[in-house]
């Protein structure tokens, strides 16, 4: 066990078209007993970025990169 079985995505609400991009997003992972989570990026204010060049503010270490 201990492999990802499942991958989740968790987003706020989509913010109003005047607003921006900001916010921020998880990448959640299910190891066979909990979520651990992956990756997180945040936007705290609104200018218009994508969410894929949103700054990563965690990033999970595997084993190997410890």
């Amino acid at each position: 066990m201990g492999g990802i079985l499942t991958r989740r995505r968790a987003r706020p609400p989509t913010p109003p078209p005047d607003a921006g991009d900001c916010g921020a997003s998880t990448d959640w992972a299910w190891d066979g007993k909990s979520f651990r989570a992956l990756k997180q990026s945040a936007m705290p204010r609104c200018r218009s970025v994508p969410s894929n060049d949103w700054p990563v503010t965690y990033a999970a270490m595997s084993r190997s990169q410890r």
